[in-house]
Parts: C-alpha cells; structure tokens; sequence
C-alpha cells in the first residue's frame, strides 16, 4: 500500500475532499510536488504511517487541515496559517483577480488576516500596500508571510479605517459577514476560524456599514473599493453603496456652486430584487421639513407601484433614519431597513436625530387638549365606520 492510498482510506471517513486532502498531505510529508505523487508512489513507511495517522485524527476532529499543516496556498503562494486569522479561500482570489485587472499603485488590505490579498497583490501586481487589522496576532502573521514572499509592507493596528489616515488607489475589505445567529450552524472546520473574523453582527452587514460611511475619505480621485461578500448579500451592499452615492448630491450642487438640496442622506428602495425608487434629502429645495431622503423616496416609490402599501419593499438610506423617516417607513409597511451611518454620525455633524428620539423616549410629544377630545373621537369613529369596517386601510 503507498502512503497516498494510505491517507486516502483515513481520511474518506472525515471528508468528502478526502482525495484531495490526502495529495495536500503527501506532498507536505514528502516535499514531492502534488502532480508527481502518483508518478512517483512514495511507500508506506512507519514514520510516514503515524504522521498520516496524526494528521487524520485531528481532522476527525474537526480541526482544518490549513491549520494542521501551518501553511496553504493562495494565488500560487505560500502562506502560513494559524488559527488567529481566517483559512485564505479561493473564492477570495476572485477578489485579487479583479484588483489585478484594475491595477494601481497604492492598496489598503484591511481586516487582512493572513495578509494574503495583499501579499499576492504586491507580489503579483507591485502595489505598495498597507496591512491593517484590528487583531495584533493577525497583523504579526500578515508580517510573516509578507517576509515569506519577500513583499515590504506598512502594518497598521487599526479598528477598520480608525487609525487609517492615508489614502489609496485600491482598498480591499475581506470583513466578518456571518450573521451571529448563523454561527452556531457552520460546519464543524469553521466553527475553529476566529469568531472575530466571522460575526458580521445581526444581519451581517456591520462591517459594510463601517466601510461604507468610512471607505470614501480614504480613496484617491478614481479609486475603487473591492470587498468580498457572503452569499446574497451583494444586492443589500450595493443598494447601500447606491444610497451613500445619492446622499453625495448635496456636495456635489456645492460644489458646482449651487445650493444643496438639502442634508447629505440618500435613500432607494427595492421590491423583489428591482429598483422601485431612489432620492436625497429635499428639504432645503422644497422648503419642506418633511422631504427627508427616505420620505422623499417613500413617495416616489408609492407613485411608481401606485399604491401606499409597501409590504415586501426593503429600504436602504445612507444614515439610521430620523424618528418620522423611520415611522413613515412603518406606515408604509416596510418590512426591511438597512442603513449605513448611525444617528450618532448624524448628531455629530449638527443633525438632531438622537435629541428627537430621545425626546420620544421621554415622551415628550405635545399637550393634549381634553376637551376637545370628544369631538376629534367622533370624527375618528365616523371614519371607521365608513371605510374602516371595510376593510380598506
């Protein structure tokens, strides 16, 4: 029996790539090139046959062979592996590929793990490129393999574009996107990749919010984001990217020397997977304090579907939405809302979106009127009955 055949009929218990799995680990054990093992049918030694058996008892238990072996392969490049930093996949090649037909000077691998987007980058297209991570483990790892391949590098410990003050002419964002209730259901090799680099928080969309309200200040003119997605979450992040481009209308009237529309927010709404409506904030051309970007939107898309009843739409806008966006919303019947920046990005800038919410909060809405309550009751009664019992509204 050879060592290849060996570590085959261990491992087709643990793995349906088992006989990949088991040429990954010959060619390890030996250094015989994968495409000469067969050839060359390196025999079942005992040294050989109780480090196959090693190997395949932990996969047994779950632990991913990238992690055992200490190293993997990435773009055709050798890369060291530990369990601090997420496996490099070859779905992310994609992402390196796209960069490499863009090409530029300057790249920013942020949540870089390994380093591997943006070692290969350098080796592979020579962008002089800045590594930062949040985790100083991953940022001694990306060092390592940046030394192994033979790539400088700037190396930053940076929570996202936090302590990034450079700009670029590529960034790529590999980041977290697992929704958190989905990680208990990952297959048992994941499950040992760092939670740090898999929680994308409640929907799995945190970190595309961070980037999305971050990523602009940090690109030079003509710059491109590049950012690797979860399964069907592309459409959520580029309708997010659409509504931080509208919210940019009111700087770019400023700057061709007009007055804006109004704030810089931006909003579109989708109903199964197709635009129905996209707008940015009115309230300064319109002289209405209602013309919020998610209002103005709101109406634009009951126009388009001729009707008020927006149940099965999603919204997307550029910021949390004020206290009467957000109701309007709920009125509309808008089961899905995604925004980028928070009400506190807003408040910072001089909007008073969390005072409003905190005033609910307080319940500080008004003063009531008790004697004119009968009357205005009557009224409301007299509606139901007419339209209400009907089943109309």
């Amino acid at each position: 029996m050879t060592a290849l055949e060996y570590a085959e009929g261990l491992l087709s218990t643990v793995t349906e790539e088992h006989e990949a799995e088991a040429r990954i680990i010959i060619s390890d054990l030996t250094a015989l090139p994968i495409g000469r093992i067969n050839i060359e049918a390196p025999p079942l030694s005992t040294g050989l046959k109780d480090e196959i058996e090693s190997i395949a008892k932990r996969r047994a238990q779950g632990e991913p062979l990238q992690y055992i072996l200490g190293k993997w392969e990435f773009m055709g490049l050798p890369f060291y592996t530990r369990p601090c930093a997420l496996i490099p996949r070859q779905d992310t090649e994609t992402l390196c590929e796209e960069a490499l037909s863009i090409g530029g000077k300057t790249l920013l691998d942020l949540c870089c793990g390994t380093g591997c987007i943006g070692v290969s980058l350098a080796k592979l297209g020579g962008f002089e490129v800045t590594f930062g991570d949040i985790s100083p483990d991953c940022l001694a790892l990306a060092r390592e393999n940046a030394a192994l391949n033979g790539v400088p590098g700037k190396f930053l410990l940076t929570d996202m574009f936090s302590d990034i003050s450079d700009s670029f002419d590529l960034i790529c964002v590999n980041p977290p996107y697992i929704p958190t209730s989905e990680l208990a259901s990952l297959q048992a090799e994941v499950k040992r990749e760092p939670v740090l680099a898999l929680d994308g928080g409640a929907d799995g969309l945190d970190f595309y919010r961070r980037i999305s309200r971050d990523y602009a200040a940090h690109l030079n003119p003509g710059g491109t984001l590049l950012m690797e997605v979860g399964a069907g979450q592309a459409a959520d992040v580029a309708a997010m990217k659409e509504a931080i481009a509208l919210s940019a209308t009111a700087l770019q009237n400023a700057a061709a020397g007009e007055e804006p529309m109004g704030g810089p927010f931006g909003a579109v709404i989708y109903k199964d997977g197709k635009k129905v409506a996209g707008g940015c904030n009115h309230v300064l051309a319109d002289n209405d304090p209602s013309a919020h970007g998610e209002v103005y939107t709101i109406r634009a898309a009951c126009k388009a579907l001729g009707t008020w009843d927006l149940s099965g739409c999603v919204l997307y806008t550029s910021c949390e939405p004020c206290p009467m966006c957000l109701m309007t919303a709920k009125w509309a019947n808008i089961g899905r809302i995604y925004f980028a920046a928070t009400r506190e990005d807003a408040a910072a800038i001089g909007f008073r979106d969390d005072e409003l919410y905190q005033m609910l909060k307080d319940g500080v809405y008004g003063t009531a009127i008790p004697e004119c309550r009968e009357e205005a009751v009557a009224v409301m009664k007299a509606w139901q009955e007419k339209f209400a019992a009907e089943g109309k509204y």
